[in-house]
């Protein structure tokens, strides 16, 4: 998890003994595989690169924040709950499918 918004740059050096990385283009390229995790925040004027942060129960797990991400990882969050619960659902008629009906215990 992310401790606020961080540029790649920060996020490879904080994560280098976990797993060192050999360019920001491969810490992006794990942030991507990570959307439902971390979130690229809009580049604010007057900084130079963008920042990620975590989103986490529809949350980030940082004090300030603006509506636009707050929305967006509620949006991430239902998506994934949404998935969970289609999963669940086929896994419950699978099984359903496998026992026997009440009528041959008649």
């Amino acid at each position: 998890m992310l401790r606020g918004p961080q540029t790649l740059g920060e996020l490879r050096t904080r994560a280098d003994r976990m797993h060192p990385f050999d360019d920001l283009a491969q810490v992006e390229s794990v942030i991507e595989h990570l959307p439902e995790l971390i979130t690229k925040l809009p580049r604010r004027s007057g900084e130079k690169e963008a920042r990620y942060a975590t989103c986490f129960r529809a949350r980030p797990l940082f004090r300030k924040t603006n509506r636009n991400l707050r929305s967006q990882c509620a949006r991430i969050e239902s998506r994934l709950w949404k998935a969970e619960v289609t999963e669940l659902r086929s896994e419950l008629e699978s099984l359903n499918s496998s026992l026997p009906s009440p009528k041959q215990f008649e």
